[in-house]
């Protein structure tokens, strides 16, 4: 039985390739030469070729659909990149403009004060507290600052150096509770005297006289009789005033000028190591 099957087997793959042979040969010959035999080979192939020629086909657009998809994705992936990069370097070029637009106004300031020493710094961190509120500075003793020198931005006066280390200090600012200092207010530079409420967005005005002409949206200025803070320097805008019908004083509230959340770059007033320090803050 074996042996059968193994002639079997021969027989049909001899008979396979005779067939293709044949149909090989049936192909090859010109339409004239072509007799029954070949004919009918033929037509019975055309089938079976376009069968095979269709699936040639479509393995190789699907190859190739392929390969230009993966292309495609490389490409993607490049732009991706090269989009990521341009971002980038956008907000790199968008910082350091910013950057040099600050400088420029730090450099106005300073040549607007009277003060011959002037000491840059930067800003690395603002006070835990939400009452005592202050930030921190790059600079220190080393680069000759003490307690009480004024520090000032682009926009005004920021506060006072209150505690300083070799390398840092720490600025208390206008408005901290602890803050106090001698200013005058509008056009007629009518005296006050400006405490810190421990919020960003108000000081208390105290000791203006009821007589005074004091109104919202009056600027208010330092008027320089405290220690370390030079006269004239901005400091806030009236935000409300009260009329009491009796008693010598009024009382007001100021908006500071300077947004303190957004310090990134200071300028510290530096005092002559003989001037005495006269400061009106509270310990």
């Amino acid at each position: 039985m074996q042996w059968l099957r193994r002639m079997r087997l021969r027989i049909l793959v001899g008979g396979l390739w005779l067939l293709a042979l044949l149909l090989f040969v049936s192909n090859t010959k010109s339409e004239s030469r072509r007799n029954a035999l070949d004919r009918v080979l033929v037509a019975v192939s055309a089938p079976i070729q376009k069968a095979l020629v269709w699936a040639v086909d479509g393995v190789a657009r699907l190859w190739s659909g392929y390969v230009y998809l993966v292309g495609v994705e490389e490409e993607n992936e490049r732009l991706r990149k090269q989009l990521l990069e341009m971002d980038l370097m956008r907000a790199e070029r968008l910082e350091l403009e910013q950057e040099n637009q600050r400088l420029r106004l730090l450099l106005d300031m300073r040549a607007a004060l009277e003060s011959p020493s002037v000491r840059g710094a930067r800003v690395i961190g603002f006070g835990p507290s939400p009452v005592a509120r202050s930030l921190r500075l790059d600079v220190g003793s080393a680069d000759g600052l003490r307690p009480g020198d004024a520090v000032v931005s682009a926009d005004g006066l920021v506060g006072r150096i209150s505690q300083v280390e070799t390398s840092s200090a720490e600025v208390r600012l206008v408005s901290d509770a602890r803050f106090v200092l001698d200013v005058v207010i509008g056009p007629q530079r009518v005296r006050g005297l400006l405490k810190g409420l421990g919020e960003d967005d108000a000081c208390a005005l105290e000791y203006v006289r009821r007589t005074d002409p004091v109104a919202v949206g009056d600027e208010v200025l330092s008027s320089g009789l405290a220690g370390g803070v030079p006269p004239g320097l901005k400091v806030g805008v009236i935000s409300r005033v009260s009329a009491p019908a009796a008693g010598l004083f009024r009382s007001a509230e100021m908006v500071p000028v300077v947004p303190f959340h957004r310090l990134e770059e200071v300028l510290v007033v530096l005092r002559h190591s003989g001037s005495s320090q006269v400061s009106r803050d509270t310990p």
